[in-house]
């Protein structure tokens, strides 16, 4: 029977149902590939990488304003006269169309995991429990690997308690539950390794203890 005699939604409807799978990891290698391309064709320097992971994601104008928050405890690293962080907005958890999004997301923790691009991760403990058993990426505050058993009050800094609390509702964000935590020495590069120092100067500056 054709689309015309069946009627579009009907056959959409049939074809989700017996395709379900096929359509989300296709639509996840895609926007995984599109965002891949346009990262290589739009490189910029940063002083800091960071990752947000969460089960909902951030409009552009908060990841300015979290960056921008963020920026006050950094330094400027490349020397160019600003502190730049670049920070990325996962979103793992997802139902219907949305978890196309998230298995694409998912897929971009595990390269950025893989690469070592970031260093400092932002989320909450739902999200830190999914990805320290998925990646076995995250480490103590001076950098040292932690096992998966290490629960994220052990590792992290809650956000409410710090004046980055306050400039993140200023922003409109609610920091509430937030965790920042560093990734581990483990698996970085050698030359990744200055990178890391600076965020656990970054994490000391903004807990106080510089």
């Amino acid at each position: 029977m054709t689309i015309k005699q069946k009627g579009f939604l009907p056959w959409l409807s049939n074809l989700w149902y017996h395709y379900k799978w096929q359509i989300l990891l296709c639509s996840a290698a895609l926007i995984v590939g599109i965002i891949c391309i346009s990262s290589f064709f739009t490189q910029k320097s940063f002083d800091y990488n960071v990752a947000y992971i969460g089960s909902d994601t951030l409009a552009d104008t908060q990841i300015e304003a979290f960056s921008k928050a963020l920026a006050v405890y950094g330094e400027d690293i490349d020397k160019d006269g600003k502190v730049k962080i670049n920070l990325q907005s996962y979103f793992i958890q997802g139902d219907g169309i949305a978890q196309s999004i998230a298995m694409a997301d998912q897929m971009l923790v595990q390269n950025d995991v893989d690469s070592g691009s970031s260093v400092i991760f932002i989320l909450n403990k739902a999200s830190y429990e999914h990805c320290q058993a998925a990646f076995h990426c995250f480490g103590y505050r001076d950098g040292s690997p932690a096992p998966d058993t290490a629960e994220i009050e052990e590792l992290g800094v809650l956000v409410n308690g710090t004046s980055l609390f306050t400039k993140l509702a200023d922003a409109g964000i609610n920091g509430n539950g937030l965790y920042i935590v560093l990734r581990s020495r483990e698996g970085l590069k050698e030359s990744d390794l200055p990178r890391l120092e600076a965020a656990i100067k970054l994490v000391d500056k903004l807990t106080g203890n510089k």
